[in-house]
């Protein structure tokens, strides 16, 4: 049986490097400046690297938000990253609503065979306009938001989820989708159907 290294380069606290046999670099739990905890906490030895060191990493997994890993150097420094999607043309909408549609039906089918179900209805936006994905297709006018889940986020993000070029699961993960809940109750079997959103 062929093994499939997985090395971990180790940085200071938890924070480190994960690779990958083909090279895939995963940042881990990354805390490169002191200060944090009202300047409490530093690294010592102070640390050698600098976050220019990490700008090459295809993924940063934080296991915990802490302050030392959650501080302004993430969100303003590695927001500057731009991800592939950002790099792609705008899709057509009309092609991405024909496709939501395929999606939507996709959902509910999967989720029904697997006995997964929700109240909830999700919603998304494309280009000014809100469509209802679950429990069925249509565009949607804000009448009732009750017991809604309202998700956005880039149309060329969406697009590569619902072509499986990306995943739903990912791009929430990494923070690309914005929710809102009404109310405010976190549906887990709802987030388990829309793993199952691409056509």
């Amino acid at each position: 049986m062929k093994s499939n290294p997985l090395t971990f380069e180790f940085i200071g606290n938890a924070c480190g490097i994960f690779t990958g046999n083909k090279g895939t670099r995963i940042f881990c739990d990354p805390w490169l400046v002191d200060g944090v905890f009202e300047g409490n906490w530093c690294h010592y030895p102070p640390l050698e690297s600098k976050i220019d060191d990490f700008l090459d990493v295809e993924a940063i997994y934080i296991s915990h938000l802490h302050p030392d890993h959650m501080k302004d150097y993430i969100k303003n420094t590695l927001a500057a990253i731009i991800y592939p999607y950002e790099k792609e043309n705008e899709p057509d909408p009309k092609m991405l609503i024909s496709n939501l549609q395929k999606v939507s039906d996709g959902i509910l089918s999967r989720m029904q065979r697997f006995g997964i179900t929700s109240d909830y209805k999700v919603i998304t936006g494309v280009y000014g306009d809100q469509y209802q994905i679950y429990p069925s297709f249509k565009k949607y006018i804000r009448k009732d938001m009750h017991k809604t889940l309202l998700c956005s986020l880039d149309p060329r993000l969406l697009n590569r989820i619902v072509n499986k070029t990306s995943n739903w699961n990912n791009a929430e993960v990494g923070a690309h989708i914005n929710y809102v809940r009404i109310p405010n109750i976190f549906q887990p079997d709802l987030h388990t159907g829309l793993q199952f959103f691409h056509i």
